[in-house]
């Protein structure tokens, strides 16, 4: 892994290591308390900024498992006005980014311009395949900042952050675009693979509700009931199964029983072809249960059309944890276009069973006695007489009065 990357320009900027003669910028934007509102670091003193600052500057770049910080400057004046924290995640291709940027530098788009500098300074110089964000939901310009540099969001999770309760939106970014999965039904051979998908996915994306039965408990049912039970389609990238989608019919009403994607391909654009065979295969109405705690998830079936119709206190699920059923409905029938009859009478709508009466008589006629019924009262007949020209008076003159020398 390459070292030396830095100090790296771009048009207004300059990404460079943070240095002790930076001390006194630092601790003003970092003793701005409302700045500071949303972030995980908290004010220091100068001895332990200063510490801080040296240790940074001797550390390598983005070593893994460790905090890089990389220092947002002007590229004018070199000054600093703001830094940004790389988190490269050992062993799982995976590497977060946050950011900090003064309150008199923002507004221009430096910090959007600073973030797009240090993703591709990650693709460059470290193996990353990934790049996270996450950012309190509350933090509005942060979620904008992150959607503009192109990464998309895939969960939203309740947590406690400074003993206030809030929500934590992550947001995602890969490396390279993936084609569109591959949609196929699930064989006795995919067993181990379907399991993992289950397994990974509960425990990345769900940690507010942990699964009432073991790893192998799961493998074990996959196996013997879900896989034979029909119903199961795998999204495959490649040789990975990277989602599985089970469903069902019970009473003529089409079921989503499970829904889930692989946590390092999320984003992808995955689920929602899973959830597109789902609502082309099943008959309406097509219901689901999600936990209400799954933000991420309800804000996603409620984009596709679904309505909550039922909340439930948990008791009637393993995990115990409070869910909401999920409806679809079949669309209304669209009112056709308007068909001439065969007579030329009238008109029919597509659909409708019985045509319009015809007319007895021509249209003509019906109106020829309406005018004649409604035609005004005779008038005398006028007399012509010349028209006599009227006698025009001069208008009188106005004489000035003269003025009295």
């Amino acid at each position: 892994m390459s070292t030396g990357p830095l100090p790296h320009e771009t048009p207004r900027l300059r990404l460079r290591r943070l240095a002790a003669s930076d001390l006194r910028r630092f601790q003003a934007y970092r003793g701005d308390a409302e700045l500071g509102r949303y972030q995980g670091w908290q004010a220091q003193d100068d001895a332990a900024a200063l510490a801080f600052l040296q240790a940074t500057a001797a550390a390598s770049f983005c070593s893994a498992g460790e905090w890089f910080q990389l220092a947002i400057a002007e590229r004018a004046s070199d000054a600093l006005i703001g830094d940004i924290g790389l988190h490269l995640h050992a062993d799982t291709g995976v590497a977060e980014i946050g950011f900090t940027l003064a309150r008199d530098a923002q507004g221009r788009g430096l910090a959007l311009e600073a973030v797009q500098a240090a993703i591709a300074l990650l693709w460059a110089h470290t193996p990353a395949q990934r790049v996270l964000g996450i950012t309190d939901q509350r933090n509005q310009p942060s979620v904008r900042l992150l959607q503009r540099a192109g990464l998309r969001p895939y969960a939203m999770l309740d947590t406690v952050f400074r003993g206030q309760a809030c929500v934590e939106q992550f947001f995602v970014l890969h490396r390279r675009a993936a084609p569109a999965p591959l949609l196929r039904a699930a064989a006795d051979a995919d067993a181990l693979a379907v399991a993992q998908v289950l397994i990974e996915s509960r425990r990345v994306l769900m940690p507010f509700a942990p699964s009432a039965h073991t790893d192998d408990d799961v493998r074990d049912w996959v196996r013997r009931v879900l896989i034979p039970g029909g119903g199961v389609t795998l999204a495959q990238q490649g040789e990975r199964v990277v989602g599985v989608l089970a469903v069902s019919t019970v009473a003529g009403v089409g079921w989503i029983d499970q829904l889930y994607v692989l946590p390092t391909e999320v984003a992808r654009g995955i689920g929602r072809c899973l959830l597109a065979h789902a609502m082309a295969s099943l008959p309406r109405p097509l219901q689901l249960y999600t936990f209400q705690a799954n933000h991420h998830a309800r804000a996603f079936y409620e984009r596709q059309g679904f309505v909550a119709v039922a909340f439930g206190d948990g008791s009637g699920n393993e995990e115990h944890c409070p869910a909401v059923l999920y409806r679809l409905d079949a669309p209304a029938a669209a009112p056709g276009p308007a068909l001439r009859s065969p007579a030329g009478h009238g008109t029919r709508v597509a659909g409708c069973s019985t045509w319009p009466r015809p007319r007895s008589r021509p249209r003509w006629r019906a109106v020829w006695r309406w005018r004649r019924r409604h035609r005004p009262a005779p008038q005398p007949p006028r007399i012509w007489r010349p028209r006599q020209r009227q006698r025009q008076r001069s208008r009188p003159r106005r004489c000035r009065r003269r003025r009295r020398a």
